[in-house]
């Protein structure tokens, strides 16, 4: 999620816009199963916060620290998000900063 905030910011191109652009990522970090559970949210909603990249993460350290019902599988997800992450947002990054720099 770093680079991601980090390309966005280089994509606002303001330091004043950098803030607005901040509250994009807001999202997923209260949209997730961090703070509460999907099954006590409505449908469409749990099912966006089962998808979520950070619930997957939360769902992996709760199983790997010993959480009632925990699942190792649940670790690989948590482990594949932050690479596909970072495999699509970190070149777009670097490339937008190199741009910058001409």
């Amino acid at each position: 999620m770093l680079w991601a905030g980090i390309h966005l910011a280089l994509v606002a191109g303001k330091p004043e816009l950098v803030q607005a652009v901040q509250i994009l990522v807001w999202p997923v970090g209260f949209f997730s199963n961090a703070l509460a559970t999907p099954r006590s949210m409505p449908g469409w909603l749990g099912t966006a916060v089962e998808w979520n990249p950070l619930s997957r993460t939360a769902t992996a350290v709760r199983d790997l620290l010993g959480g009632a019902g925990g699942d190792p599988a649940h670790v690989w997800p948590a482990i594949l998000w932050p690479l596909a992450l970072l495999a699509v947002f970190f070149p777009l990054a670097v490339r937008r900063f190199a741009r910058l720099s001409h």
